[in-house]
């Protein structure tokens, strides 16, 4: 059987880069729209990696990510009403940066520091991600575990990453369509 080896660099890298890169996207707003494509791809990627450690980083974050995806939908189809609100669509859309600053920023951090801090250690995977039995060993005599995990996935890695690929761009091909059309959610007054 193959084995794969993680540093524990790789394995912090890979609990840290989803907080990173969304809070990249919240900091340059138009980033926002390729990070929402391009997280569903590292979410799937990262979900099944073989420390649960890293999906314990993960699962938080894609939770506050896609729940502040989830309500610039709802601003964006209330956008003339909102904007009276605020005093104007400036100061509308300066409030909703402040607040996606406000949910991701902070524990994005927090997220990211802990995950620096925290005792990685280099494993050695039998198997690797790509077979249903994942055996995981500690290289270091002194970490005193091992774990052998069993996930209950009826596809592979690469068919999840084939999976999400072929919805995204099913909704990639729909959306076009309509932008193409001019059937846009918002309209200017």
């Amino acid at each position: 059987m193959d084995q794969t080896y993680l540093s524990a660099r790789q394995q912090r890298l890979s609990a840290q880069v989803f907080s990173i890169a969304s809070i990249t996207a919240v900091l340059a707003p138009p980033l926002i729209m390729l990070w929402i494509a391009a997280s569903i791809f590292v979410y799937a990627a990262i979900a099944h990696h073989p420390n649960p450690r890293v999906v314990e980083y993960l699962r938080p974050a894609g939770y506050r990510f896609y729940g502040l995806a989830g309500s610039l939908v709802v601003v964006l189809n209330y956008t003339e009403i909102m904007k009276h609100w605020f005093g104007g669509a400036l100061h509308m859309w300066l409030a909703v940066w402040l607040v996606s600053l406000l949910v991701i920023v902070p524990m994005g951090l927090r997220d990211i520091v802990r995950a620096a801090r925290e005792p990685w250690a280099d494993l050695t995977s039998r198997g690797g991600v790509r077979q249903a039995m994942v055996e995981i060993r500690a290289t270091t005599p002194d970490a005193g575990f091992s774990v052998e995990s069993r996930p209950n996935c009826s596809l592979s890695w690469l068919g999840t990453v084939y999976l999400f690929a072929i919805i995204a761009l099913y909704a990639l091909v729909i959306a076009m369509g309509f932008a193409l059309i001019g059937a846009w959610p918002v309209t200017r007054a």
